[in-house]
């Protein structure tokens, strides 16, 4: 018998039969595990699992990256560098604090500067001038977190050499300098040293209690090594201090470049708040922002073009309509006009409710395009929408069980998000604070906000210069 007539392919059958649309809707549904076990089953399903319109969406929906689509951009290459990272153990991303419209107490940068509540390993704090709806800025700074480890071995030093001076001066013994600032250990071991002496003869002078436990021939060795400690450089951000509208801008801001060969972004898992401390005016409640910024230009601004260029961001509605958030109701009314939803947390410190990310499909963040954030076509900031990510309310210190210096776990609201977050700057809108200055005899006239910090947690990812999220 001769060759019959070739026979025609077999009609799709399964999922393939389905429309592309369908199939489409049905993958934009399944988790990116299952996403990429779809992809391998045929070339069909690969080309419809690698379509950037699948994985868009799930970028904004799992880190908040909202990337301009483009021939140079695979969102899914994106996607799975960014998972990469987002699958690492958490650490601390660190964030360097460079402005706030809300001052520094008693106009002292240094003991009160905003990049202390920033700095979860620090022994400082912030503490405004202002009282009420204070924005403090934060520009991820990994190189900061080597600086950070500087001062934790510099502090670790002079702890260790006052630990005998420390249990004979002090009820509490090492325990009371533990929980002084730094600012505060330096000036106890500066007077310690100023009543040391070579001369042991007649008295035991009360500073040598530094060097006690070293050999007698070494102690004034051992003097002079604590003296070139205190008298070295210390890393830190130099603060300036502007008197307008009670601002303060760090004396050195380095925004990335559009044209820089790489953008860094935190992707961040969890963030921890703290209001430990003897605060007169502890943080009551606040918002955490995340944004992602850049500066067009080849050149730095100046200090006081980007003073001017913060103080307008500071009055945008993105931020200003989380003014005086203080109820758990005001907060229900205004998630149901920022985000998909809410995620309410209660704990014995207090109560948090998490901003769903804004839907991929929905409205563009004002801005958007070459005039980012600010509507100003001549801006050399480019600054998306500050995308909320949490609401925090801390339970009442005033008539805890034990006083006010008991339950101080209670200080801390650890908060690991439902929803990862992605971006090179924050904003934390410190919104009021709990006023005890008639429990602590605090006679300052009008109470401020202190906070110790606020800790993100997660990883850090480098993107190609070609993406513009």
């Amino acid at each position: 018998a001769g060759a019959g007539p070739p026979r025609a392919p077999d009609p799709l059958s399964g999922l393939e039969a389905l429309p592309t649309e369908c199939l489409a809707r049905a993958a934009r549904a399944l988790g990116v595990r299952d996403v990429m076990a779809l992809g391998v089953t045929s070339r069909a399903m690969w080309g419809m699992c690698s379509d950037p319109e699948l994985w868009a969406p799930k970028l904004a929906q799992d880190f908040g990256i909202r990337v301009a689509q483009g021939p140079q951009v695979s969102a899914k290459a994106l996607y799975e560098r960014v998972w990469g990272a987002a699958a690492q153990r958490a650490r601390t991303v660190r964030f360097v604090g460079f402005y706030t419209d809300g001052g520094c107490d008693r106009h002292d940068t240094k003991r009160y500067w905003v990049d202390h509540m920033f700095n979860a390993h620090s022994y400082d704090y912030y503490c405004s001038l202002a009282r009420t709806n204070i924005h403090c800025f934060g520009l991820l700074g990994e190189a900061e977190a080597l600086r950070d480890s500087q001062r934790l071995q510099r502090r670790a030093f002079l702890t260790k050499r006052c630990t005998l001076a420390a249990s004979i001066l002090f009820q509490e013994g090492l325990a009371e300098i533990e929980a002084w600032s730094t600012e505060d250990l330096e000036r106890f071991v500066r007077e310690l040293l100023a009543h040391c002496s070579q001369d042991n003869s007649a008295q035991y002078p009360i500073g040598m209690l530094l060097v006690a436990d070293a050999p007698s021939r070494q102690r004034q060795q051992e003097i002079e090594r604590i003296r070139a400690v205190l008298d070295a450089p210390v890393p830190d951000a130099t603060p300036l201090q502007s008197a307008r509208h009670g601002g303060a801008l760090c004396s050195e801001v380095c925004l990335p470049a559009a044209a820089g060969p790489r953008l860094s972004l935190g992707v961040i898992s969890k963030v921890n708040i703290s209001r430990q401390g003897s605060f007169t005016c502890p943080v009551s409640c606040g918002v955490v922002f995340m944004a992602t910024c850049w500066r067009t230009g080849e050149q730095e601004a100046t200090r006081e073009e980007l003073m001017e260029e913060l103080q307008r961001v500071c009055s945008r509605e993105d931020l200003r309509r989380f003014d005086d958030l203080h109820s758990r109701e005001q907060v229900a009314d205004l998630g149901g006009h920022t985000a998909g939803g809410l995620h309410w947390s209660e704990t014995e410190s207090g109560v948090t409710a998490e901003f769903a990310p804004r839907d991929i499909q929905g409205p563009a963040a004002p801005g958007a395009g070459a005039s980012r954030g600010n509507g100003r076509e001549d801006s050399w900031l480019h600054m998306g929408e500050l995308q909320p990510v949490l609401w925090f309310h801390f339970g009442r210190k005033a008539g805890r069980r034990g006083g006010l210096e008991h339950g101080q776990a209670q200080d801390v609201l650890e908060v690991p998000l439902r929803w990862r977050r992605s971006g090179n700057l924050t904003c934390v809108k410190l919104i009021s604070c709990e006023d005890l200055m008639d429990q602590m005899n605090d006679p300052s006239d009008i109470p401020n906000i202190d906070i110790n910090f606020v800790q993100f947690m997660g990883s850090t990812v480098d993107l190609p210069s070609s993406v513009f999220v």
